[in-house]
């Protein structure tokens, strides 16, 4: 079994979600059951919504469906399996939005990637698509203005771009644009 897990990093009384710890490290029986402690740890520090706020939900969320899209053919006309670098990233993706956004609708892709949706009226609607690249799609419509772009996403901080059209469609406010 080869597989990686984020693992939290308790120093000095803080948890750092930077870590990353790998089963493939250890082959013995306590290897694995280490392994498997940290990841309950893990899940539930961070199921606690005083710690970690609304992003607990989407997490929670983003991993029930990759649990139900995990095998190739989850969606009965050949889909890619959702695979674990896909979540990790998204993951990282949805500990790097800003509080004020509202929360998404996840979603998994027909090609593995998995989709954030912002949709805050018929005529407004942000999706953002990720992979396990270091490359975020995204596209947005804003009344009869519509846009796409891809951006790197290193570090844990979202592209600027991205997050300006993101806040500018979440608004309560609909955005003028000038051609």
């Amino acid at each position: 079994m080869s597989q990686s897990i984020y693992m939290p990093i308790v120093a000095t009384g803080f948890i750092s979600l930077g870590g990353c710890a790998s089963a493939q490290t250890g082959v013995s029986d306590e290897a694995v059951m280490l392994h498997d402690n940290f990841a309950r740890l893990y899940a539930h520090q961070e199921g606690a919504e005083s710690l970690f706020g609304k992003k607990s939900q989407l997490i929670s969320d983003l991993r029930e469906i990759a649990a139900e899209c995990a095998n190739d053919d989850w969606d009965g006309y050949g889909a890619e399996a959702i695979n674990d670098a896909v979540v990790f990233r998204a993951e990282a993706v949805i500990r790097a939005l800003p509080e004020a956004l509202p929360n998404p609708e996840i979603s998994a892709e027909p090609d593995g990637d998995i989709s954030f949706d912002w949709t805050p009226s018929r005529t407004r609607t942000f999706t953002l698509s990720v992979n396990a690249g270091t490359r975020l799609a995204y596209a947005w419509i804003d009344g009869a203005n519509r846009g796409n772009a891809a951006e790197a996403f290193e570090r844990g901080t979202l592209p600027k771009r991205l997050v300006n059209e993101l806040q500018q469609i979440t608004s309560d406010v609909p955005a003028f644009r000038s051609s």
